[in-house]
């Protein structure tokens, strides 16, 4: 399928191109375009590259924050490539972030509503799945109307700077365009393109609670119904679903857990039984699944399955995927050690510089990502850990005083 895909995309792209060059030729209009073309020079192609991806990407984002706002969805954060526009209490804010670079890319946060009944997660699902599809379609028009607008230079004709200045821009914005077409198909554990999202949106309940209870973390709006909600939820979708070794189902079994042993949530008997019934070898291979096996060993120790807790804890230790980073390894070995009172690591845990935050740097500008891991560095209330063991000394004295009588 993606073969198909890429050839179909190389298709339409050599059919653009074959169709403007034919045109020109045939049109006479081919010397006009290539003076205008030579006009721009060097480091005019640079300037206008960098204009036009800033412009598309901007599109394409503020497409996505359009069809939110349309939607009655508010915005927390408008990121692009480096520059990040926020909201705060006391406005909106803009935070340039050089690190983020490594996202090549935009993203919109929103600011989800209160989710208080059915209709109301239904709404917000609808409002996820058109906002997400939205984004493509503009980009594609985007594209056509710049080639549109660069044939219309060449036809009035313009002057020779505009025709070049509508050339470059009309070749790197349809090069650009392709690129970005071509990613909203792609997707792995951890990135969605637009259209893959939008139909897994649509179609992936624990993809949609997943994403609905990581944006719920940005919300400006008091969340105390909507997690009263997505809890209800999170137990009818573990109760009739079969947990399967997927990432999402992973991120809604980990919700369940922390609601039991971090915010004393009222348990569930048949999720319980699923949990402690729980391989978790698919865990260990991967970074980020890794947190989840903890979860389960403190979820045991929670239930005063103490010897469990601890078996599963050393089974992690040693078992863990060499796919993990060292840093992370370490970092969460000793929180469970912490957690689980076999050691106190309360030094370690309060340098910032050990803990493991993953991708939530990127949030800095919304949330202080360590302090959100506060809460996980609390020592679960201490369960006693011993078994019985025979006394034989009273029976045996009492024996040997027995055969001296005799």
């Amino acid at each position: 399928m993606r073969k198909i895909r890429k050839a179909f995309i190389f298709i339409i792209v050599a059919l653009l191109t074959g169709i403007i060059s034919s045109f020109l030729v045939y049109s006479g209009l081919w010397e006009t375009f290539s003076t205008g073309w030579k006009t721009v020079g060097f480091f005019g192609f640079l300037l206008i590259a960098l204009l036009a991806f800033y412009i598309t990407l901007t599109v394409h984002e503020l497409t996505h924050l359009f069809a939110f706002k349309v939607q009655g969805v508010g915005i927390r954060a408008l990121y692009l490539t480096v520059f990040v526009f926020h909201k705060t209490d006391k406005g909106w804010r803009l935070t340039v972030n050089p690190k983020l670079w490594i996202l090549f890319g935009g993203l919109v946060v929103p600011d989800l509503p209160p989710i208080e009944s059915d209709e109301d997660y239904k709404r917000l699902t609808q409002t996820f799945a058109k906002a997400l599809i939205a984004a493509p379609i503009a980009t594609i028009t985007f594209a056509f109307l710049i080639i549109v607008g660069f044939i219309v230079s060449v036809l009035i004709p313009a002057s020779p700077i505009v025709i070049g200045i509508m050339a470059h821009t009309a070749i790197i914005v349809t090069l650009l365009s392709t690129l970005y077409t071509f990613t909203f198909f792609l997707s792995n554990e951890t990135f969605y393109g637009d259209v893959v999202a939008y139909k897994k949106i649509k179609t992936d309940e624990a993809f949609t609670m997943a994403q609905i209870s990581q944006y719920l973390m940005f919300s400006s709006a008091d969340v105390t119904k909507t997690e009263d909600y997505l809890w209800s939820l999170i137990i009818t979708y573990l109760r009739e679903n079969k947990i399967k070794n997927t990432l999402f189902d992973a991120l809604i079994l980990s919700l369940y857990i922390n609601g039991v042993i971090r915010q004393e949530r009222i348990s569930d008997e048949t999720v319980d039984r699923l949990i402690k019934d729980r391989n978790i070898m698919y865990y260990l291979r991967r970074a980020q699944t890794l947190e989840i096996a903890y979860d389960i060993a403190f979820f045991h120790y929670v239930n005063k399955d103490v010897e469990k807790a601890i078996r599963f804890f050393e089974d992690i230790r040693m078992k863990v995927g060499k796919h993990v980073p060292e840093e992370q390894r370490i970092y969460l070995e000793k929180r469970a050690e912490h957690v689980l009172h076999l050691s106190d690591h309360s030094t370690y845990l309060s340098d910032h510089k050990n803990i493991h935050i993953g991708q939530f740097w990127i949030f800095e500008s919304l949330l202080d990502p360590y302090e959100a891991q506060k809460e996980t560095h609390q020592k679960l209330p201490y369960v006693e850990y011993s078994s019985p063991v025979a006394y034989l000394y009273e029976e045996q004295k009492q024996e040997e005083e027995k055969s001296d009588s005799l």
